[in-house]
């Protein structure tokens, strides 16, 4: 396993190696038909409500109704694909105007962005979405699409965002800049976002969405993973920014990458988990109350490596030894500290030089 971005933790298994070669050939037709209903489901509905889309991205004054299209549009996607939305609230969300980054596993993940902030928000993406036809008519009006490829665009679009904010706005943004190959293990984040946040001193929300790369992967892809399923998010406490400045950014960005991706070793057992286990250790876990009683055990040791996860150790030095008290050592210098003759003195059988002992190892025939 690959070394983690900022620290000595292991990187998360990226999902391809998770997969079963045979069940990936096995259900790739009803993979394909299942994608090809989210298709439809997508562009037809987009067809539908391009024209008032249109309308009302046609003025800015009219760019919160659009987004209260874009969210109903939303809830009607979750629901035709068969992807309800289910999340769990660690903090509630500030007062408007804040910024959302989170890990972005898969094109679901813009979806249920609008099922799950209700606050009006510009969403900033990549520069390629300008080039999808229908969907284009966002990033060419009222969300902001970043060019990554030019640094005098990316600032122009950071500073969109910026005037965004100033208006009340919120920002949305996926700090990793595109979908990793190695969904869900995380890229490493880019500054803007943060520094964004920094700069206009308002909270950053972050947020982890578990299991969109199971659920959906690339669309372009037959062999990629998609189905129906609940899709399960975590919002996280604010981060507030009040105070920081760019010198913070470092340490700021290293916390929310932790934060974002700690659901994603929230790891629960399961009866293979368990059997493989059992194989790799010699174990016999084949009586049912044994069986249950190793696997909450086992629990509730992941889930208290998981607490200490949540403690904040930005700035904090690593120990080497538990404690500062050292060891007092004599000199390791050569020295006579008993003759032979002493050392045989005691023993209760000797032979010449040596201590005699019985035999352990019996080299006669059987």
């Amino acid at each position: 396993m690959s070394e983690h971005v900022h620290h000595e933790r292991p990187a998360i298994r990226d999902g391809e190696s998770r997969r079963v070669p045979l069940l990936r050939w096995l259900f790739a037709p009803l993979r394909t038909l299942y994608k090809v209903w989210f298709a439809l489901m997508f562009w037809l509905s987009l067809l539908v409500l391009y024209l008032p889309f249109k309308i009302l991205l046609g003025k800015e004054r009219r760019y919160r109704t659009a987004f209260r299209l874009k969210r109903a549009w939303a809830f009607f996607l979750q629901w035709a694909a068969l992807l309800p939305q289910q999340v769990t609230w660690e903090g509630p969300l500030p007062k408007p105007p804040y910024v959302v980054v989170s890990n972005h596993s898969s094109y679901l993940d813009i979806v249920h962005m609008f099922n799950l902030v209700p606050d009006y928000f510009l969403m900033m993406g990549k520069y390629e979405l300008q080039r999808w036809p229908l969907f284009r008519i966002f990033f060419k009006r009222m969300d902001i699409a970043v060019n990554r490829g030019s640094r005098i665009e990316a600032a122009k679009a950071f500073r969109r965002a910026a005037a965004a904010i100033d208006r009340g706005a919120c920002v949305v943004l996926f700090p990793e800049g595109t979908i990793p190959l190695t969904v869900p293990r995380m890229k490493h984040f880019k500054d803007g976002a943060l520094r964004l946040a920094v700069e206009k001193q308002v909270p950053i929300v972050p947020v982890t969405f578990l299991n969109h790369w199971r659920l959906f992967g690339d669309p372009e892809d037959l062999l990629s993973r998609g189905h129906p399923g609940v899709a399960r998010a975590v919002v996280h406490p604010a981060v507030e920014t009040k105070g920081l400045t760019d010198a913070d950014v470092l340490v700021l960005r290293h916390r929310l990458f932790d934060l974002i991706e700690a659901p994603c070793w929230n790891m629960k057992l399961d009866d293979a988990t368990l059997d493989r286990i059992a194989e790799l250790a010699r174990l016999d876990f084949s009586d049912p109350a044994r069986r249950a009683a190793v696997l909450k055990d086992m629990e509730r040791v992941l889930s208290f490596v998981e607490k200490l996860n949540e403690v904040d150790t930005s700035g904090v030095e690593p120990l080497i030894f538990m404690t500062e008290e050292e060891n007092v050592l004599r000199e390791d210098v050569a020295a006579l500290t008993i003759s032979k003759q002493d050392a045989l003195r005691n023993a209760p059988a000797k032979d010449s030089d040596y201590f005699k002992v019985p035999r352990v190892v019996d080299k006669r025939p059987s």
